[in-house]
């Protein structure tokens, strides 16, 4: 059993300690958020503790920090807390689904993988990652650090993604291609070929969104 506290006080990073809690595999302590940024004081019967005090309510050693924050800027708020709770000395952790089937233990730090996920033979995954529901990688993938990876996204074999990306609801990757870095894929999107750094993608098949840049685009 792990003890976690969860990084974020948004429905987001509830929704993963009830995940969490119905598995009854590990335990959430609290939940953190830098003092400024704090929403709400507890959540269901788990007190919100202000970042900067939580080494004075709990040993650094006796936890890892689960960073439950979403997409936002391209996961690139994500990856700022990350690199703020290295800082600071903590443990960042990973929490992988009990129903999840891998066959893969080339897996980093601090992803959140949920149910239903399945990872093929020879996949690597890097920092930093959520992986929604029912994910497959087929074989042989390499995801890089701090992406978003919707429910029901499909890989082909050899398929790669950078870091940075936003991959929406139902979408199919074709086997041995690249999304690279900062790409936005629209939901159902059909990606049939490796995409530009930074460019936003929709349709089936994918079709590039001129004048479209993923840092400017609300998702």
């Amino acid at each position: 059993m792990k003890n976690y506290v969860i990084f974020g006080d948004s429905a987001f990073a509830e929704r993963i300690h009830k995940y969490i809690e119905q598995e009854n595999v590990d335990k959430v302590l609290c939940f953190t958020n830098e003092e400024r940024f704090i929403n709400r004081n507890q959540i269901a019967d788990l007190q919100v503790v202000p970042f900067e005090k939580l080494s004075d309510i709990y040993d650094k050693n006796s936890f890892e920090v689960l960073i439950c924050i979403g997409y936002a800027n391209m996961n690139k708020l994500r990856e700022k807390i990350y690199h703020l709770c290295k800082d600071s000395g903590y443990k960042v952790g990973t929490w992988i689904s009990s129903t999840v089937i891998s066959y893969s233990t080339d897996i980093a730090e601090g992803n959140i993988i949920m149910p239903g996920v399945l990872i093929g033979p020879t996949t690597q995954i890097g920092k930093g990652n959520i992986i929604a529901s029912r994910v497959t990688f087929s074989h042989d993938s390499k995801i890089g650090d701090f992406n978003f990876i919707s429910t029901n996204v499909t890989f082909g074999g050899g398929a790669i993604v950078a870091n940075n990306c936003f991959i929406g609801l139902n979408c199919t990757i074709k086997n041995s291609i690249t999304i690279n870095s900062l790409s936005l894929i629209g939901s159902a999107t059909n990606v049939l070929k490796s995409t530009d750094t930074g460019g936003v993608y929709i349709s089936n098949p994918a079709k590039k969104l001129e004048g479209k840049e993923s840092l400017s685009t609300k998702i």
